[in-house]
């Protein structure tokens, strides 16, 4: 049950646009700041989830980018194609 609401709560935020103050909440619940001053806290926050999304970002570059599918033979490379077969 709880991989599957990772899932659908992974789902969602794919397919909203989260405002500035929801995004912030959001990073302050994944990324909890220990200390006892909320500013230090908040800047505890903004420091892992930096770091986490700066290792996010390297490992992003380095999977495979998926192959852009080749259009389609237009009439002309088919009959250029037959030609020489």
């Amino acid at each position: 049950m709880e991989k599957n609401l990772n899932l659908f709560f992974a789902d969602v935020l794919r397919k909203r646009t989260l405002t500035e103050e929801q995004s912030m909440t959001l990073q302050e619940m994944l990324f909890p700041g220990w200390d006892d001053d909320p500013n230090k806290a908040r800047m505890e926050s903004v420091k892992d989830m930096t770091t986490a999304y700066a290792k996010w970002e390297m490992e992003q570059e380095r999977k495979p980018k998926p192959e852009e599918p080749l259009p389609p033979m237009t009439d002309k490379e088919i009959d250029e194609l037959a030609s020489i077969i």
